[in-house]
């Protein structure tokens, strides 16, 4: 009685075995179909603007909090200089051009390689 119980048993775990790899046999096939190819290029072009809305979305937000912390108003209507700390009563500072190495008059000697 106890060998037939394992020999079932063992039975029906092949079987339970065969049926799941034959399930994933048929899904790697309808996979590999063009049919099941549109099927995923499709569900990955509904993820990737899903991602990419979800993105804009939050970029979006945050962008609105950074604005309205930025522009947050004082009482007096003036705008806030708490939020920009200590540099925003200075006057915005200027950077002096960027100057092109190309511009200036080099002698042919004075460079390290040849052309």
């Amino acid at each position: 009685m106890r060998r037939l119980l394992w020999a079932a048993s063992g039975v029906a775990l092949g079987a339970a075995a065969a049926l799941h790899v034959a399930k994933r046999l048929r899904a790697v096939q309808d996979a590999a179909t063009p049919e099941g190819v549109a099927r995923g290029v499709d569900k990955a072009v509904t993820g990737a603007r899903s991602l990419w809305q979800e993105v804009r979305t939050a970029a979006a937000e945050r962008e609105a909090d950074l604005r309205a912390a930025l522009l947050e108003e004082a009482p007096d209507g003036a705008p806030s200089t708490a939020s920009r700390g200590a540099k925003a009563s200075k006057a915005p500072r200027v950077h002096a051009p960027l100057r092109c190495p190309i511009d200036d008059d080099y002698d042919e000697d004075d460079l390290e390689f040849e052309f």
